[in-house]
């Protein structure tokens, strides 16, 4: 393992690419389901790719703070989700792969209209009557 694949391999991990995808990349025959998977924990162990993630991610998971961790995880994510848009065709897609691109796009196009994490405007409106920060007229709350 040399300093620049265990790079080129955290950047295609930290890109969203599946583990399985990534360890591809750096073989020209197709590797067998079994001999792809050894790869996977044999790099996972390496000190160069271990160093490597650590430097994209600005330090080890264990050094973060859970506010990091929560942080991180969840831009990890959103990379996993655009990842799966970027490499699949939507007309060639059919039932659950269908939907995972649906849920896909509706969380990443959340995401940039900043409506992420965030209650939708019904959902907003209920939680304000509940609290009582909004009252329904003629509302009184008691049982006729």
């Amino acid at each position: 393992m040399t300093a620049d694949i265990a790079r080129q391999y955290a950047l295609m991990l930290g890109a969203g690419l599946p583990a399985v995808e990534a360890v591809a990349y750096f073989y020209p025959d197709p590797l067998e389901p079994g001999e792809a998977l050894r790869l996977i924990r044999e790099w996972s162990r390496s000190r160069e790719v271990q160093d490597a993630i650590n430097l994209l991610q600005g330090k080890s998971w264990q050094a973060m703070s859970s506010d990091e961790r929560i942080r991180f995880a969840i831009d990890k994510h959103y990379n996993e989700l655009a990842y799966f848009l970027y490499s699949h065709n939507y007309a060639e897609l059919t039932g659950a792969e269908k939907q995972k691109a649906d849920t896909c796009r509706a969380a990443l196009e959340a995401k940039i209209a900043g409506m992420a994490g965030k209650m939708g405007a019904i959902e907003q409106f209920w939680a304000d009557v509940q609290t009582g920060r909004v009252r329904l007229a003629g509302a009184t709350g008691k049982p006729s």
